[in-house]
């Protein structure tokens, strides 16, 4: 059974002090389950890696919601990819 935003937020608030999560390939996560992720106040570590549906808006919400000694890595997301070409110098 793949795992959702829904699946994701029971997690969060089953296992409030997860501290490191490693998410790869996760089809149906989308900002919802991002949000989720922000609720955890003890995780150090994030890694998205393939979750296509996460934009810039909720990676962004989570810096900002994060503290300095946090760790956020997130690759292969589509807009995560649009949005390094358009920075890239010509």
């Amino acid at each position: 059974m793949p795992l959702t935003d829904d699946g994701l937020g029971a997690l969060c608030r089953g296992c409030p002090d997860i501290c490191s999560l490693v998410l790869i390939g996760v089809a149906a996560l989308s900002d919802k389950g991002v949000a989720a992720i922000a609720s955890c106040g003890r995780l150090t570590q994030l890694y998205l890696v393939g979750c296509n549906l996460v934009t810039d808006a909720s990676l962004a919400a989570l810096a900002a919601s994060t503290r300095s000694s946090r760790r956020a890595v997130a690759r292969s997301t589509l807009s995560v990819r649009a949005r390094s070409r358009a920075s890239r110098p010509s």
